[in-house]
């Protein structure tokens, strides 16, 4: 690329940026016009189990999303509630016993989060897919990007929200776990991808102990405690599958830290080649499935890969004529 069409490309980007900072601005300033709740629904982390309660053509057709659900209650972002296929969607939900939360969107942000409807899969013409697409580590660098501005939304909305959106952004990157490491005035979060550990966004003190007390009553670990270790798990739906989240709980010099290791029931064991075993590695990996007798040891340091391993490991035993039995602590 000519020095020329890279100055050309960077101008472009940043006239996007600005442009998009306006119509922002405009939307919120519209949505206090109207009374109504403002989203920045672009940079939102969205379940896709929320995302698929209005059909790809209906969402299309009304530009409109449902982003957030806690029992009947119902979070719907709209770019224009006098729109006829908006209100028509928006009583087909009232009659489904929804008690909705309009939030003024805008009509970029709604395009955005429409277009996840294919790019997690989530809708198909033939189908409804339940697994999410595999991304490149590119993807994630760019996901972890976009939540980084998941700080100040996280101070607009209940601890309970708060959880889920960090829980969602989790698992479009594909992360294994998540760190709450609290630091005097603020706590930075932040996900461990592949091994390693990525700092994705700050949040407030305030803001943290209250995220502290609501996974803590998640996991149902006792509130008024916070001078001893914690340990416990809770669960919630992504992508019309269960994923368990193993929860420690550490007392520091200010508030606890919590890491949150996430344990997905969809996660699809491969097989060695795939994992990136190869040559003389490869073999000895594939030998081992053929022994009769004895002990495997598999170490290695957190986010490593060791338990994807021993599954990939143990689908080399698998077959009709053996019982398989594992003993876990905890168990994942």
């Amino acid at each position: 690329m000519t020095e020329d069409k890279k100055y050309k490309k960077e101008s472009g980007q940043v006239l996007q940026g600005i442009n998009r900072d306006f119509e922002e601005k405009n939307t919120l300033k519209k949505a206090k016009k109207l009374g109504l709740s403002y989203v920045n629904i672009g940079k939102t982390p969205v379940n896709p189990d929320y995302l698929k309660l209005i059909p790809y053509e209906k969402a299309e057709k009304a530009q409109a999303a449902t982003f957030y659900k806690i029992g009947e209650k119902l979070r719907v972002a709209v770019v224009d509630p006098e729109n006829p296929e908006t209100k028509k969607i928006l009583k087909e939900l009232k009659a489904k016993d929804y008690k909705l939360n309009i939030n003024l969107a805008s009509q970029s942000g709604i395009i955005e989060v429409i277009r996840k409807y294919k790019d997690i899969e989530v809708y198909r013409k033939s189908k409804i897919v339940e697994t999410v697409e595999e991304k490149s580590i590119k993807t994630y660098e760019k996901e972890i990007e976009e939540l980084k501005s998941l700080g100040e939304t996280i101070k607009g909305v209940t601890a309970e929200e708060a959880v889920n959106l960090i829980n969602i952004g989790a698992m479009k990157t594909k992360a294994s776990d998540v760190h709450y490491e609290p630091t005097g005035d603020h706590a930075i979060v932040r996900f461990r991808i592949d091994g390693v550990l990525y700092k994705v966004f700050e949040i407030r003190k305030k803001d943290y102990e209250n995220i502290l007390n609501q996974i803590k009553y998640n996991t149902k670990m006792k509130l008024n405690i916070s001078d001893v270790p914690q340990d416990g798990r809770y669960g919630f739906a992504y992508n019309d599958r269960k994923v368990d989240v193993r929860v420690s709980v550490i007392p520091t010099e200010t508030l606890e830290s919590i890491v949150c290791r996430f344990l997905d029931s969809g996660k699809k064991f491969t097989s060695f080649k795939d994992l990136g075993f190869e040559d003389k590695n490869l073999e000895t990996m594939e030998g081992l499935t053929k022994i009769s007798h004895g002990m495997i040891l598999i170490t290695g340091p957190t986010g490593s890969g060791k338990t994807t391993t021993l599954y990939s490991l143990l689908q080399g035993f698998n077959s009709p004529e053996k019982k398989i039995i594992t003993l876990e602590n905890p168990i994942e």
